[in-house]
Formats: C-alpha cells, sequence, structure tokens
C-alpha cells in the first residue's frame, strides 16, 4: 500500500467517499426499513442494498486505527497529541449538538424534554452524533494504546482483536434480549474499539495480509446473516432490528461483513491510478466528507419534515434521493467553510480549498494530516 511508503493514499479518498455515501443511504432508508407496511419486493431492496452499505461507519473506525494507532510519531507527547485532535471533534460536537438536540422537539412531536436529555445520556444524540463521542473516546485512549499493543506479539495482538468483538456480540445480544442499552456519553468508545484495533492491525501486518478470499467470505457469511437476520425480526418481532443491526454495529452478521467490505475495498482500490476520473472526484470530495456527516441528517430531516415527503421506501428511490441529497450538502459545507471560524464546525475552510485548488496532493502526506 502506497500509506506504508509515506504517499498518499488514493484508496482511502475512494473508501471514504463511498462510506458517507453510505452512511447517507442507511439514514434515508431507516424509516422504510424499521417500520414497513409490508415485507414486499421494496422492503427486500432496501434491506439487501442497506446490508451492502453497512460497512460504511465501521469503515471510519478502521481508517482511523489505521492512520493513528499505525503509525507514530515517537516525538509527540501526550498532550500534543490531544491538542492537535480533540478539538477538532470536541468543537463540532458541541456545535452541531446544540443544533440538533433542539430539534428533535420539532422532528419529534411526541419527544419529552425527559427523554432528550435520556438520549443525551446515552450519548445518542440526533441519528449520527454518537460516532464523534466515539472517537473522543478512542483518541483519549490511543496513548495509552500504543504502549499496550507494544507490549503484545502480534498472535497475541490478533487475539484480543477477536476477544473484543466477541464480547462487543455477545453483550448486542444481551442488550437486546433484556431491551436495555449499557453505554452513555462516556463509554460510547467501547462498542467500536475492536474496528479501531482493527484498523491498527490491518496496517501493520499488511506485509502478511489475510488473502482476498478470506474477506469474501466474510462477506457473504455477513450478508446473508444481515439479510436473513431482518428478515426473521420484521416477522417474529414488532420492534426495531436490534439483533443483527445496530447503531453499534456489532451484531454477529454485522463484524465479518464489515471487516469483509473493507478489506475487499482495499484490495480493489490498491492500484487505483491518480488519472482514473473517479479517483480524480474522490480526491477533490474527500477534505468534505466529515462535514457532509455532520450536516446531512440535518437537511434530510428537515426537508422530509417541512416538505411532508414520506421516508424512501424502496432502494431505487433511497438511492436518487441520496444521490440528490449529496451535492446539496456539499453546497452547504462549502458555504459553513467560508464563515469565520467556520472550519471549526465543519472541518473544512473554504478559501484555503480553493487557493490550493482543491488538490489534497499539496498537503502532506494522507497519515500525517488527520
Amino acid at each position: 500500500m502506497a500509506i506504508l511508503q509515506g504517499k498518499y493514499w488514493l484508496g482511502g479518498d475512494v473508501i471514504r467517499v463511498l462510506a458517507i455515501w453510505g452512511v447517507m443511504f442507511i439514514h434515508v432508508v431507516q424509516v422504510g426499513l424499521y417500520n414497513p407496511t409490508e415485507i414486499g419486493w421494496s422492503w427486500w431492496s432496501i434491506n439487501v442494498t442497506q446490508s451492502l452499505f453497512i460497512w460504511a461507519v465501521p469503515a471510519f473506525f478502521i481508517i482511523s486505527g489505521m492512520l493513528l494507532m499505525g503509525f507514530q510519531n515517537n516525538q509527540e507527547t501526550w498532550s500534543d497529541f490531544y491538542r492537535k485532535r480533540l478539538p477538532k471533534v470536541g468543537i463540532p460536537l458541541i456545535v452541531w449538538g446544540s443544533i440538533y438536540m433542539p430539534l428533535e422537539f420539532r422532528w419529534n412531536l411526541s419527544k419529552t424534554p425527559t427523554e432528550i436529555w435520556h438520549d443525551f445520556w446515552i450519548g445518542q444524540i440526533s441519528w449520527h452524533l454518537y460516532f464523534l463521542l466515539a472517537i473522543i473516546g478512542l483518541y483519549l485512549l490511543t496513548p495509552w494504546l500504543r504502549l499496550w499493543l507494544a507490549k503484545l506479539s502480534q498472535t497475541q495482538q490478533a487475539f484480543a482483536i477477536a476477544g473484543i468483538f466477541t464480547l462487543m456480540a455477545i453483550l448486542e445480544i444481551f442488550q437486546v434480549m433484556n431491551g436495555i442499552f449499557l453505554w452513555n456519553i462516556a463509554t460510547q468508545w467501547i462498542p467500536d474499539l475492536g474496528y479501531y484495533l482493527f484498523g491498527y492491525y490491518f496496517i501493520r501486518y499488511q506485509s502478511e495480509r489475510i488473502p482476498i478470499i478470506q474477506y469474501l467470505c466474510l462477506f457473504f457469511i455477513g450478508l446473508l446473516g444481515n439479510v436473513s437476520g431482518k428478515y426473521v425480526e420484521c416477522i417474529t418481532t414488532t420492534h426495531s432490528n436490534g439483533y443483527f443491526y445496530s447503531t453499534n454495529y456489532n451484531s454477529v452478521s454485522t463484524i465479518p461483513l464489515a471487516i469483509g467490505c473493507f478489506g475487499i475495498l482495499v484490495y480493489i482500490t490498491e492500484s487505483v491510478s491518480e488519472q482514473n476520473l473517479v479517483v480524480k472526484w474522490c480526491k477533490f470530495l474527500t477534505p468534505s466528507v466529515f462535514g457532509i456527516y455532520l450536516i446531512h441528517v440535518l437537511i434530510l430531516r428537515e426537508l422530509h419534515y417541512s416538505l411532508a415527503i414520506p421516508f424512501s421506501t424502496n432502494a431505487l428511490t433511497g438511492l436518487i434521493e441520496t444521490a440528490l441529497l449529496f451535492p446539496l450538502c456539499l453546497f452547504c459545507v462549502y458555504l459553513l467553510g467560508l464563515i469565520p471560524f467556520g472550519d471549526s464546525i465543519v472541518g473544512f475552510n473554504t478559501l484555503s480549498f480553493l487557493r490550493h485548488g482543491g488538490n489534497r496532493m499539496k498537503s502532506p502526506p494522507y497519515f500525517t494530516n488527520t
């Protein structure tokens, strides 16, 4: 991989853009997936397509683990690490949390202040801001995780990561069976620790990487489990599809599906050329991915609420809506990137980006710019 040689990782841009598209699609169709009027071809199309995109959020954690755990600056103190990275996530969390929490009363008229504060306490701010809480927790732990992993052999690291995934899958089953939620604002990082450490392992032992056939096996096993599991739940229960899919992405089917998809994508994008048109577009769009993640739920839910548009009930309309939502979110990120301190809010400075001609290759290597 180019990243191992200190070069710009073009495949990382492709994966990030595909991942943000996947996150948006999941949110576009989740109402139709969880609350179907009937189990027909429309629901099946959402079920299968959503399962094909379920790797998206885990991919962001894996990439973070690759870049922050896999490449260490021995001259960087823990205080420097925190000073450089925590504000980039903490400030957006405060700003967007302050925006999304009051809007819940507008979008969901049945919500009470007590329920809103409960959602805040368990870290479920809107549909997506739990991600920032998880990243902050993982950032805080990163210097100590580095020290811990340095004491383990490769085999011990593999067993530790597999053990974490196994424990998370068991806890996921326990939560669903007992109707409880174990995590809160201080512990949102725990469910995603396995993916974060897998990112480290993936890049650390890239020279001994898993053959693609094994990633394909994980993908198909996970896909079959995810699709069939959601169907079984829909016809046997009245609650959400929590067993095979949850916001923590630790179900027994999602873990192999997410890892399989990520490994396959790395293989596919490993030798992409900078002259490839798709690669050029992904490279252009990548700096705005974080901002799109932050703002897309606001635009999506506000459009559906204001215009009284029903949420997509089949994959085709979901993909079309995602395609329309993407440029709208991109435009809003560019606008916010123009205001003072806009880069602190959406992680994007439009004027700086335009001065460089949208060319990220003029920035430091990919992993040092995280």
